[in-house]
């Protein structure tokens, strides 16, 4: 998803800024929101540029960078003197929520490079080295010493001290690090469309599959993001939240949050010691390796039976909804479905003779088990 922002230049200049959710605006003085200034009277202005999940999913694994679209409002401040347009400093900070470093795979860790977006112009885009004269960074200030300054071909003469691209090699800047300070100049011509995009590499395409998939969840064949866990569980990391519907979910390789809601659904956590609630209906839960929990809720007033495929010693299992002195518990040897079979409790919770809540521990005898635990509200298997 993308965003859209105004930037007011020199001497009435306006540009339509469109860019990514991940990349956000900040400026002293001015409201959340903008309007936003790039010139000599006003502050650095700040773009935060945030690697998370959403942006690794939405961006794929080509090799696309992060991509800023200054659409230039052609007849506002238009001048033919070059100080005219865009004049001022910029400032980048980068956010790693991904528990992965970033960088472009055998090469630099960051790449600025800006790209002629004008129809007019014949540059391609995405060409580093096509950009026009008009747009261009001016020499990195001492904030960027980590920088280098690369010359590029511009589609006039040459600029001194002007630069297509800037590289940050081979450093990996920590979550929340500030870049420092470059100028950024973009002139506005009479009668000219003088649009371009300031791209930043490495988009997505630095990850791995191994990468991906600590902070990826599939869903019904689909990758989806995970968002950061923010409960009170302190070892989770990343949850997915379903839908009243039969869900088909696979989990990261690290410690999830996986909660299905209504439906018939099947979960494999994957990896990791995840927390495992299959929601309402029939449910299959696999936890994978590492030490899992298992949610099993009576309370919704339906019929609910989990199967959990490959308990562990050492996990746990909350059945929500008991009452002690008034649900009562049943097992069967061997019951549930054809190939996941095995010791099997049935649950009446709220004492009126019928099975409530059932659960199938897949290919265990009830020996095997531990002596679950009642609770107000709960039976604590652990």
């Amino acid at each position: 998803m993308a965003h859209t922002e105004t930037i007011n230049g020199q001497n009435g200049s306006n540009w339509q800024l469109t860019l990514p959710d991940q990349i956000t605006l900040t400026q002293s003085g001015i409201a959340p929101g903008g309007p936003f200034f790039l010139d000599a009277a006003h502050p650095t202005l700040t773009f935060s540029v945030h690697y998370d999940a959403a942006t690794a999913i939405s961006l794929g694994t080509t090799n696309s960078p992060l991509t800023m679209v200054f659409q230039d409002i052609v007849g506002e401040g238009e001048d033919a003197n070059p100080a005219n347009g865009f004049l001022g400093p910029v400032d980048l900070v980068i956010y790693n929520e991904l528990g992965v470093p970033i960088g472009v795979p055998g090469g630099n860790t960051f790449q600025l490079f800006l790209d002629d977006a004008s129809p007019a112009k014949n540059d391609a885009i995405n060409d580093p080295s096509g950009h026009p004269i008009y747009t261009h960074f001016h020499t990195p200030t001492a904030g960027y010493g980590n920088f280098v300054a690369t010359p590029g071909t511009f589609s006039g003469a040459g600029t001194p001290g002007a630069f297509s691209k800037i590289d940050l090699a081979g450093q990996q800047p920590a979550s929340g690090a500030d870049l420092g300070s470059i100028t950024l100049h973009a002139r506005d011509l009479p009668n000219s469309d003088d649009s371009f995009s300031w791209n930043i590499q490495p988009g997505a395409q630095f990850l791995t599959d191994a990468d991906r998939a600590t902070f990826s969840f599939t869903a019904d064949g689909a990758k989806v993001a995970g968002t950061a866990y923010s409960g009170p569980v302190t070892y989770l990391q990343w949850q997915l939240l379903g839908a009243d519907k039969g869900e088909i979910v696979i989990g990261t390789t690290k410690n999830d949050f996986v909660n299905l809601l209504g439906g018939d659904d099947a979960a494999d956590a994957g990896a990791g010691d995840d927390v495992i609630d299959g929601g309402r209906g029939s449910n299959f839960l696999t936890g994978g390796s590492g030490k899992d929990v298992f949610f099993l809720d009576g309370r919704s007033g339906g019929v609910t039976w989990g199967t959990i495929t490959d308990w562990q010693a050492g996990e746990e299992l909350s059945l929500w909804g008991w009452r002690p002195g008034i649900s009562r518990a049943e097992w069967v040897d061997q019951a549930g479905a054809p190939g996941f079979q095995g010791a099997t409790m049935h649950a009446d919770l709220d004492g009126d003779g019928s099975t409530d809540a059932s659960v199938t521990f897949s290919n265990l005898t009830r020996g095997q088990l531990p002596t679950p635990t009642q609770h107000d509200g709960l039976l604590w298997f652990h």
